[in-house]
């Protein structure tokens, strides 16, 4: 057994300034590794923090502008739209609004009036006042007021 304590402590002398070495390098990496995992922590915080502001950023951009315009073009712009493509089928319909022998030629202007497209009136509440639609009798009477 003495034997056996004594080689031991043979080997130990022998490789103990290499443990020494090898103990003081894994103790400088585990402190290197314990600071990179601290600053990457914070930068993933600060990634974190950064998505959430381009999350509400983007929020407000579709809220504030896209689904504004959006709604602009599929509300108001098309139905200037189909108006529009209904005066030309009109126009390109009426050559003429009286009988004309087809060897002679001549030329009419049909004047449509359509009602205007303009932004809405808002009330105290900042709401859209709604306004009522007159029916065709009534347009016809105010045309000789």
């Amino acid at each position: 057994e003495e034997n056996i304590d004594s080689k031991l402590r043979e080997l130990f002398d022998i490789y103990e300034n290499d443990i020494d070495e090898k103990v003081s390098l894994l103790d400088g990496t585990i402190n290197t590794l314990s600071v990179s995992l601290n600053k990457l922590n914070d930068a993933s915080s600060q990634i974190s923090e950064g998505m959430s502001a381009l999350t509400n950023g983007l929020e407000a951009y579709n809220n504030e502008g896209i689904s504004k315009i959006s709604g602009l073009v599929n509300g108001d712009v098309k139905t200037i739209q189909k108006r529009l493509e209904a005066l030309i089928k009109l126009s390109n319909e009426n050559k003429t609004v009286d009988i004309t022998p087809s060897k002679s030629s001549s030329n009419s202007k049909i004047i449509f009036m359509i009602d205007s497209v303009s932004k809405p009136t808002l009330n105290n509440s900042n709401e859209p006042v709604k306004k009522t639609k007159k029916t065709l009798w009534e347009k016809i009477k105010g045309l000789f007021r």
